[in-house]
C-alpha cells in the first residue's frame, strides 16, 4: 500500500507505504483505518492516522481471493472471488470476525453497499443484489445477468454502474431490487475494469483502452466523449471534479487533469490502441476462453507462461481478420497457480504490430 499526498496534483508525493502479505486489489477508508482487499491474504486493517507510518492492526484470512471491499459503519463487505460475499464485524479492528456470507453464483470481483442492500459485481454472473437486513443470513433479492464480465460496480441514486469487461459500461436501474433492469450502455473499445463518476460523466478504466469518459446525462444513450491513452493497462479509477486518478498497472498511479472532453491533444485514433485480450473466466478449473479484438488483420500467436517465465503452452490461430475473436484454452493438465497469456499479431511481413497480455489463475 502506498500513501500519496495529492494536494498538488502536478507533483504528488509519497508520504508512506506498507508491504502487505498478499496482492493488494482494493482499498476503502473507515474512520482512521484503511481496509485492504489483499488477494489470497484476505482482509487487512491498517491504521493510517499517521500516514507517514501506517501499520497493520488486524486481519482476517478469507477462504477465497479478496478482490474488493466496501464498508458501512462497523461492518465490512468483502468480495471474495469464488467464495462470494463475506460480511465482517470490524467494531474491534484488532480481531475482525465473520458474521455472515453469501456464495454468489460467479466470482465476486467488487462490492458496493447502500442501505439494506449490497451490490456485487459477480464476474460472468453479472450484478447480484443481496438483502443484508439480517447480516447473519443475507439473501439474494435480484440480479441482472450482464453480457460481459462484471468487474466493478458504483452506485448513484437508483442506478448501478457496472464495468462489464468486453461489454463496456452497463447502467442498471436498481430501484426495484427484486427486478433490476438495464437502462443503457456504452460499448467501450477495451475491457471495462473499473468505474467512477463525477457530475454527468462516468470514467471507465478500460484496460488496453485506457481511460474512457462517458457522458451519462442521457442514461438511455450514454456516449463516449473523451479518452486518455494510459502507458499501461488501466485497471482502476477514481474521479473528482478536477482530476481522475488512474491505477495503470506497471505505470502506477496517474493523475489526469479532468479536461479530456472533446478533441484535444489527449485524443488518439483507434488504430493507436493495443491489442485487447481477456481471459474469461480469469479463475478456471479446466479451461478458459481467450477473447480479443484485432484492430487489423493479423497472424495471431498466443504464448502461455508460468509466473516464473517458463513457456507452458502455445496456440497458433493463424491469420485472422479485423474484429472480435475467441479461442478456448484447455488447461486441465496445468498445475494450480497463476499464468500469463501473451498474444501477438504480426503483419504479412512477420513484423509484430500488436501485443496484449492477461493473467488467469488455475484453481
Amino acid at each position: 500500500m502506498r500513501i500519496v499526498d495529492v494536494a498538488n496534483p502536478s507533483a504528488p508525493i509519497e508520504v508512506g507505504f506498507l508491504n502487505t502479505a498478499g496482492t493488494l486489489e482494493d482499498v476503502t477508508i473507515s474512520d482512521i483505518y484503511a481496509l485492504l482487499a489483499d488477494g489470497y491474504s484476505g482482509l487487512r486493517i491498517i491504521n493510517v492516522l499517521d500516514p507517514i507510518s501506517p501499520y497493520q492492526v488486524g486481519q482476517w484470512d478469507s477462504p477465497g481471493y479478496s478482490n474488493g471491499v466496501a464498508s458501512s459503519g462497523y461492518v465490512a463487505y468483502l468480495a471474495d472471488g469464488t467464495e462470494g460475499l463475506r460480511i465482517l464485524d470490524i467494531s474491534n479492528p484488532l480481531t475482525p470476525q465473520q458474521i455472515g456470507y453469501y456464495n454468489t453464483a460467479g466470482s465476486a470481483e467488487a462490492v458496493a453497499a447502500k442501505g439494506n442492500f449490497v451490490y456485487v459485481a459477480d464476474g460472468e454472473e453479472g450484478l447480484r443484489i443481496l438483502n443484508i437486513s439480517n447480516l447473519a443470513a443475507p439473501v439474494e433479492s435480484g440480479s441482472w445477468n450482464t453480457s460481459g464480465y462484471a468487474s466493478d460496480v458504483e452506485l448513484a441514486g437508483v442506478y448501478a454502474y457496472v464495468a462489464d469487461g468486453y461489454k463496456g459500461l452497463r447502467i442498471i436501474n436498481v430501484s426495484n431490487a427484486a427486478a433490476p433492469t438495464e437502462k443503457g450502455f456504452c460499448d467501450t473499445p477495451g475491457q471495462a475494469k473499473g468505474v467512477s463518476f463525477s457530475g454527468n460523466y462516468a470514467y471507465v478504466a478500460d484496460y488496453d483502452g485506457g481511460l474512457i469518459i462517458v457522458d451519462i446525462s442521457d442514461l438511455i444513450q450514454p456516449v463516449e466523449v473523451g479518452y486518455y491513452r494510459t502507458p499501461s493497462f488501466a485497471i482502476g479509477v477514481d474521479a473528482t471534479q478536477d482530476n481522475a486518478f488512474i491505477c495503470a498497472s506497471e505505470a502506477g498511479m496517474l493523475i489526469i487533469r479532468n479536461d479530456l472532453l472533446g478533441g484535444n491533444e489527449y485524443m488518439l485514433s483507434d488504430e493507436s490502441r493495443k491489442l485487447i485480450l481477456q481471459c474469461d473466466p480469469s479463475f478456471f478449473n479446466s479451461s478458459t476462453t481467450l477473447r480479443y479484438h484485432l484492430p487489423q488483420t493479423c497472424n495471431v500467436t498466443v504464448m502461455i507462461y508460468s509466473l516464473s517465465g517458463a513457456v507452458v503452452a502455445e496456440m497458433n490461430p493463424g491469420l485472422q481478420d479485423k474484429g472480435r475473436h475467441e479461442i478456448v484454452f484447455d488447461g486441465k493438465n496445468l498445475e494450480p497457480g497463476g499464468y500469463i497469456f501473451a498474444i501477438t499479431g504480426a503483419d504479412q511481413t512477420g513484423s509484430i504490430v500488436r501485443k496484449g497480455v492477461c493473467k488467469a489463475i488455475k484453481q
